[in-house]
């Protein structure tokens, strides 16, 4: 979470965490799926249905990426909310996941 409020100040963007477990009414939720694969179970990431809006752009950071199953369900929900990815800040990658993702990503 400090990676992602330090990387928020640059554009001067909101933060926004994404969560996979749910202590919040589900209704105020966006939320996606994903496997997790290291122990093979689906999972759910959820985002406050308030914290992207139409035409947002979003800059998402994660510190490591294992497999870009979680990154992808996030694409998932900002695509859901309407918004777009702005930028996308990895530290390290412990995969090559992300040579698949389109250009304009």
């Amino acid at each position: 979470m400090p990676l992602a409020l330090a990387a928020s100040e640059w554009p001067g963007c909101r933060t926004c965490i994404g969560f996979t477990r749910l202590g919040i009414e589900v209704g105020k939720c966006l939320q996606a799926s994903y496997i997790l694969l290291d122990w093979k179970c689906l999972t759910n990431v959820y985002l406050p249905s308030n914290a992207i809006g139409k035409g947002d752009g979003v800059l998402i950071v994660k510190n490591v990426a294992k497999d870009w199953a979680y990154l992808r369900a996030i694409f998932n929900i900002i695509d859901e909310a309407g918004g777009y990815v702005w930028g996308l800040l990895v530290v390290v990658s412990i995969s090559d996941d992300w040579k698949e993702l389109p250009n304009d990503t």
